[in-house]
């Protein structure tokens, strides 16, 4: 079961694609995309195509899904669909942080050229903290200011590691 703590970080996450939300509730769980699609009565190759965003969540599909993850906001998957979509339509022409600076692999689950950068400086940050390197964390540093990078590490509540600590000193945060 997903906890209501979880779902609420998850609808914060706008940036993020439903279907990268479902695949993050899935790897917590420890349920396979088989089982899942199984134990709603949808073929294996729906929730692969919902995960990879190629397939978008239908009303019945959201509900079926979230009944059996346990997840007791209905239709949670089919709004954060709609909130991911607004929020890559208001991304146009916004300022971003150099782009070639920062790895796809810090960044997995989302299209860096559509992250409302601005909006999302404690994502962004926690993000870099969590699994980026030093080149990452400077970069960030540059695009936000030291003030304000400063300020989101110190208020964040997420078990800062080692690493994320040793770079944040690093670089003065």
């Amino acid at each position: 079961m997903v906890s209501r703590s979880d779902i609420e970080e998850y609808k914060k996450m706008e940036a993020v694609p439903a279907g990268a939300v479902l695949r993050h509730v899935l790897k917590g769980l420890g349920m396979s995309q088989r089982y899942l699609a199984k134990a709603c009565g949808m073929p294996p190759q729906h929730i692969n195509a919902y995960i990879n965003g190629k397939r978008r969540f239908s009303v019945s599909a959201s509900i079926a899904i979230e009944s059996v993850l346990g997840i007791e906001e209905a239709g949670f998957f089919y709004r954060h669909q709609a909130m991911h979509d607004v929020h890559v339509a208001k991304v146009v022409s916004e300022p971003t942080p150099d782009l070639e600076r920062l790895r796809r692999a810090t960044f997995w689950d989302v299209d860096l050229t559509k992250v409302r950068w601005k909006d999302s400086i404690k994502w962004a940050i926690r993000r870099v903290l969590e699994y980026g390197t030093s080149q990452e964390v400077n970069e960030i540093i540059r695009f936000y200011g030291i003030g304000d990078v400063r300020d989101a590490f110190r208020n964040m509540s997420f078990r800062k590691s080692d690493v994320a600590l040793k770079m944040a000193e690093e670089a003065g945060i």
